[in-house]
């Protein structure tokens, strides 16, 4: 029998851990995460996934899994970028005429403001952030800088983006032949979806 692939890392599933990424099944956010984003959420897992990396496309036949290192780093990418995205719309808000001078993370509500590092040079990591913002972003003139807790996230974030589109890239190479384009070969059995 076939083994088991993860369709984001193409990591081989080993244990009986891994998620289904299916519209039809919830997931809930790893309680590892908890304290990171002080709540907890459900959703399926592939609406997560395709908010966060949109360019990844996943055919639902067979159903694809993830292992679970994936799954945790969905997961911060989804709500590191929810967290972007409602920290720039407050931004745009509160400092209305002075919104180009404000010194924060652009991340975060941080309070850090003496700590903040500037993407400047590291290009990489300003088009993953200002491509989080989709069209509610900071404009150019707008510096881009995060707090001390934010930038590993960022890097973690870049990584598994990385990662995904690589193997976006295997999948598109391989083309559409059905034993050959997914690596998931068969139904899940034991989900680690809750």
């Amino acid at each position: 029998m076939p083994q088991k692939r993860c369709r984001t890392c193409l990591a081989p599933i080993q244990n009986k851990k891994y998620c289904v990424l299916s519209p039809n099944i919830n997931s809930k956010m790893p309680a590892s995460i908890e304290h990171l984003f002080g709540s907890t959420y459900s959703r399926p897992l592939i609406e997560v996934l395709q908010f966060c990396v949109p360019e990844m496309t996943i055919e639902m036949n067979p159903v694809p899994v993830c292992c679970y290192n994936c799954y945790n780093s969905m997961w911060i990418y989804y709500f590191f970028k929810q967290r972007c995205i409602y920290q720039e719309k407050t931004l745009m808000e509160v400092y209305r005429g002075r919104y180009g001078n404000v010194v924060g993370c652009r991340a975060c509500p941080s309070n850090d403001h003496k700590n903040v590092v500037l993407l400047n040079g590291n290009y990489e990591l300003e088009i993953l952030l200002t491509s989080m913002f989709g069209n509610d972003g900071p404009s150019t003139s707008i510096p881009l800088q995060l707090c001390p807790r934010c930038i590993p996230i960022l890097k973690d974030i870049q990584e598994f983006t990385t990662i995904c589109l690589r193997t976006q890239d295997i999948f598109k190479q391989l083309g559409s032949d059905p034993q050959h384009s997914q690596a998931v070969v068969e139904e899940p059995t034991v989900p680690i979806n809750k």
